[in-house]
């Protein structure tokens, strides 16, 4: 997947015209107005924009998207989640199986986390036509 970023000299247009943070406080709202647990919500959302921000230097740019995160990184006084949009939240979303492996969380605790990362997931589908958009992508050469 990497070279065809690379092949096609795109990168994804940055900051995001949506960001991962405004995304997930869509989704906590929608949540909220449906009853949801607000602490639970709360709690998930932040612990995925958190882990976000840790994960995305080192597991979720492709090689040619690097240069560009350094950039806007020393940049910026905003955390990832408030740069970045869908297209990284999707490539974090797809490696939580994996990321999850890792911790030494109980049973209860990683098929709660589960079941939301799920329901996200549910949200994002129901939102794909305003969150995928044909400006997302810009050529290397426009930064």
């Amino acid at each position: 997947m990497s070279k065809i970023f690379d092949n096609f000299f795109k990168l994804v247009s940055l900051p995001a015209s949506k960001s991962m943070k405004e995304i997930l406080d869509d989704y906590t709202n929608c949540k909220l107005e449906k009853k949801f647990d607000k602490n639970i919500i709360t709690e998930i959302v932040e612990g995925i924009k958190d882990y976000f921000d840790t994960a995305i230097s080192c597991r979720l740019l492709y090689n040619a998207e690097k240069n560009q995160h350094t950039e806007l990184m020393k940049n910026s006084n905003k955390k990832p989640n408030e740069i970045y949009g869908i297209v990284h939240f999707l490539r974090l979303l797809a490696k939580m199986g994996e990321l999850l492996s890792y911790t030494f969380w109980d049973e209860v605790c990683i098929k709660q986390l589960v079941f939301y990362i799920e329901d996200v997931i549910m949200y994002l589908n129901e939102q794909k036509s305003s969150l995928f958009t044909s400006k997302m992508y810009e050529s290397q050469s426009q930064r």
